[in-house]
């Protein structure tokens, strides 16, 4: 009996590709560095800014700090960008009281948070792990896991939806069922 949903935040509940492109984008270009949109869809969602920010600005820590934080700044001014997965939530509100209900993703808790309200989403979630929850980000699994330790359910129990390459990767191997989403 399935008694958990997780979903992924970016790219499978919202599609944030141009509020991330673009906050990204300027947050770079303070750093004189040009982001491509389509380098970023295909290179850097759905990764941690501290796995694909050295790629572009080099491995020196407080400069990757420094873009993140800017980043954070310009996230809240560009939330008209986002597309609602419409289908997803309809799912949610289906389940909503039959089932655990999560946010799992490696975005920070800000954005997550930020988005909920933008969108009135906010009392849907049952929990949220979100990127300062946790050490290792996907493809590791362990996002999914403690999801799972804190909601007291066992992998079969729980359907995870995801989108990328790694967050699939991740939710595999935390033995879930897993329901890939096709972009929106």
């Amino acid at each position: 009996m399935i008694k958990a949903f997780l979903f992924d935040f970016d790219g499978t509940l919202f599609n944030t590709n141009d509020v991330n492109y673009h906050a990204y984008s300027q947050a770079l270009a303070r750093y004189g560095v040009s982001l491509d949109y389509g380098y970023y869809c295909n290179s850097c969602n759905g990764r941690n800014y501290k796995e694909f920010i050295p790629e572009l600005v080099g491995f020196d820590h407080e400069v990757v700090e420094q873009v993140h934080e800017l980043k954070q700044q310009l996230y809240p001014t560009l939330l008209d960008k986002v597309k609602v997965n419409d289908k997803l939530f309809d799912l949610i509100g289906l389940v909503n009281g039959a089932c655990k209900i999560a946010i799992v993703t490696t975005a920070s808790r800000k954005n997550v948070l930020d988005m909920l309200k933008a969108t009135g989403k906010s009392d849907l979630f049952d929990l949220l792990i979100c990127g300062d929850d946790v050490e290792k980000y996907k493809p590791d699994p362990e996002c999914y896991n403690l999801a799972m330790q804190k909601l007291g359910v066992s992998p079969d129990e729980t359907i995870i939806f995801e989108d990328s390459s790694y967050g699939i990767e991740a939710a595999h191997a935390s033995s879930a069922t897993v329901y890939a989403v096709k972009y929106f």
